[in-house]
């Protein structure tokens, strides 16, 4: 399939995008080691860009929104990564004013800042999560391991990962919380109590089994559908885990057998329970009988 003018136009805003926040990311980790002369020196000198990248990094923003708009004009209009982008600005230009005042002249500044590694996850390693809940446990995997439980990174470059990787209706669920490190752990376990539902996901994976529709011909195509959507399936429901995997297919089917009234009434009275079991469905049709 071709790509379009605006999709080459866009990847590429993306990826300059990505080239700004890292060197912004690169100034304001000369502060580790701020107390040492050649960083020190080194991070004077860089700051007076600072200004300009903060320039560039907005109009890139602009421009990428523009042409999301034109490629979809659904698409949710985001400035997010500049919030997550000022965040560091900020950290460095009061370092800068720390330096510069005059008290500084005879004696480098005493900045206690905890270690941080060099290594920088490439955001391309983190896959995009659109709200598919098909897809939440290997986005919340690969994020965790690679971002959410690396010590290196601060709480605002974790953010600024998160929100760059949302999109659709995961990135709509957070557009009501602001962008700053500070509710970096809030968005996260927003998303955690919105997508990691072990049951929800079971339906989905049940679903995707029961309506792959029967292969009519051996051929590759129909051969690789079967292991990608009910092999697949089959192997991501027995990770969730659970006691009792054939009490949850059987309430699964049962409750596409049942009318929507009584489904609701049932998902009502046991709504704060994680996983009602089949047996506890079938003693509610029989109450309902009486």
């Amino acid at each position: 399939m071709a790509v379009s003018g605006n999709e080459i136009k866009i990847k590429t805003l993306y990826a300059k995008r990505d080239i700004l926040f890292s060197r912004i990311q690169s100034i304001s980790d000369h502060i580790k080691n701020i107390n040492v002369e050649a960083v020190w020196e080194t991070f004077l000198n860089e700051i007076e860009t600072v200004d300009s990248l903060r320039t560039d990094y907005e109009r890139i923003l602009d421009q990428i929104n523009h042409l999301e708009l034109q490629i979809d004009p659904k698409y949710i209009v985001n400035y997010q990564p500049l919030l997550a982008f000022e965040d560091m600005l900020c950290r460095v230009k009061r370092t800068a004013k720390h330096l510069q005042s005059p008290s500084q002249n005879e004696a480098k500044p005493e900045i206690q800042v905890r270690p941080r590694d060099s290594i920088r996850l490439p955001p391309i390693d983190i896959p995009v999560f659109n709200g598919d809940i098909k897809t939440w446990p290997f986005f919340f995997s690969s994020f965790q391991n690679n971002i959410h439980n690396n010590p290196s990174l601060s709480d605002a470059e974790k953010l600024y990962y998160l929100i760059s990787k949302l999109s659709g209706r995961a990135q709509s669920i957070c557009s009501g919380f602001t962008p700053t490190a500070n509710n970096y752990l809030l968005i996260f376990e927003t998303l955690k109590t919105k997508y990691e539902d072990r049951r929800m996901l079971a339906s989905q994976y049940l679903n995707q089994i029961f309506d792959l529709k029967p292969i009519s011909s051996a051929n590759i195509n129909g051969l690789e559908q079967f292991l990608d959507k009910f092999v697949a399936s089959v192997a991501a429901l027995k990770n969730l885990k659970f006691n009792d995997l054939m009490d949850v297919v059987f309430l699964h089917i049962a409750l596409k057998k049942l009318d929507p009234d009584t489904v609701r009434a049932f998902e009502m009275e046991h709504r704060s329970s994680e996983m009602p079991s089949f047996h506890s469905l079938a003693s509610f049709v029989r109450d309902q009988m009486k």
